[in-house]
């Protein structure tokens, strides 16, 4: 196996793509209601959700959203990474 580091990729857990509709609401309560997004890829350490709309880096979330087996997961994240369309391929979101 190698070194995910060596490769430029820090993370310690391995990404799987998945598409999940994800509510996301703003941790601090500071904003009324949520938005839907649908995540891109997903793992125990974090998740890639794909959006126009983006929350700046260091905020913190209130994540809800559905396994495929029914289970309800509910987590708190933060924005630790934000991918602006810049017309090359990339994929916005954060």
């Amino acid at each position: 196996m190698t070194n995910p580091a060596a490769r430029g990729n820090l993370r310690q857990h391995a990404r799987s793509p998945v598409e999940l509709p994800i509510t996301v609401s703003d941790a601090a309560n500071k904003v009324e209601g949520h938005i839907e997004f649908n995540t891109g890829d997903l793992s125990v350490g974090g998740a890639f959700i794909r959006s126009d709309l983006l929350f700046e880096v260091g905020e913190e979330l209130q994540l809800d959203f559905g396994m495929p087996d029914g289970r309800l997961v509910r987590a708190r994240g933060k924005v630790v990474r934000v991918a602006r369309d810049s017309g090359d391929d990339v994929i916005p979101g954060m």
